[in-house]
């Protein structure tokens, strides 16, 4: 991997841009180099700027992937039996066992015995927690997000380089 590391480097410094993706890869996953999210970000921005559309791809994989285990850490799915908590959009919490959720109801077993509230009715965090199918729709908006600041910053990096390039056009033909 060192080895394959050191040719993507040279590869990608001459501006090879499907260099710049494996070498973006690479150090996105520390393969032959020290993990360094920031510069395969970067090494994606450049592959993208030089055409390498599989950087794109190749980034919302490693995305995708690498935020997938802590979101669903921050936002467990309730297991029926297990202690729970949600809180509604009023601030209403609703604490006790999980029992189920079905047909947009969250149902609670708590002392005083089960509650129900509405799927839509509880703010976001717990929201993202009850409702599967919420919680991916989220999930995507955050990885789209991501997605979109990365084209969005490709796209300026792009027009600079275009309106650079054009005024020293315009220079030569002047002078």
């Amino acid at each position: 991997d060192v080895e394959a590391a050191q040719f993507f480097q040279m590869a990608a410094t001459d501006g090879v841009s499907i260099a710049q993706t494996a070498l973006g890869k690479m150090y996105y996953l520390g393969r032959g180099v020290s993990q360094n999210k920031e510069k395969a970000l970067g090494l994606f921005r450049q592959a993208l700027v030089s055409g390498d559309d599989e950087a794109l791809v190749t980034y919302w994989y490693l995305l995708e992937s690498s935020l997938r285990a802590p979101f669903d850490e921050k936002y467990p799915l309730p297991v029926a039996g297990q202690s729970c908590s949600f809180r509604s959009i009023n601030g209403l919490v609703l604490s006790g066992v999980f029992v189920t959720n079905q047909g947009g109801l969250v149902t609670i077993q708590t002392a005083a015995g089960p509650r129900q509230i509405g799927q839509t009715a509880l703010d976001l965090e717990s929201r993202i927690r009850a409702d599967a199918s919420f919680r991916e729709t989220y999930y995507g908006a955050v990885i789209e997000q991501q997605l979109y600041s990365l084209l969005f910053s490709v796209t300026e990096q792009s027009s600079r380089s275009a309106t650079i390039v054009s005024t020293e056009s315009a220079s030569t033909a002047a002078a």
